[in-house]
């Protein structure tokens, strides 16, 4: 980017699912083993934006998605970084909401969203 002053992030969500899924195993003819294994479907998710140019990747945990903890991670960003950024975003819902309408014009000294296409995963 030309201007220092103006940072390009790249933001998108995850969640890993603790899932036991058992399929095959080799054992002795007749022997039935006993595998002990967790029944949860315990997750967690996370909130993670990468700096395009410095690699300096940002992460915060949340419980699950939605508007409310979008905009918790986008203060924890901004208190995080300086200057101006230009953030891509997927389309998710939460990235649009309207409850983030306000959220957006207070900072939009600070943060511009740049959307991706629809249904372009391989951007």
């Amino acid at each position: 980017m030309m201007n220092p002053n103006i940072q390009l992030w790249s933001e998108d969500e995850v969640h890993f699912q603790r899932h036991t899924s058992i399929t095959r195993m080799w054992s002795p003819k007749g022997c039935q083993p006993q595998i002990i294994s967790a029944s949860t479907r315990e997750k967690v998710g996370f909130f993670g934006a990468l700096n395009v140019k410095t690699g300096q990747l940002i992460t915060r945990k949340t419980a699950v998605f939605n508007a409310t903890t979008f905009e918790d991670f986008l203060q924890y960003l901004l208190q995080q970084t300086e200057g101006k950024l230009l953030l891509i975003l997927d389309n998710a819902t939460w990235h649009r909401a309207r409850d983030l309408k306000g959220f957006f014009l207070d900072n939009q000294d600070r943060l511009v969203r740049v959307f991706l296409p629809p249904y372009s995963p391989e951007l």
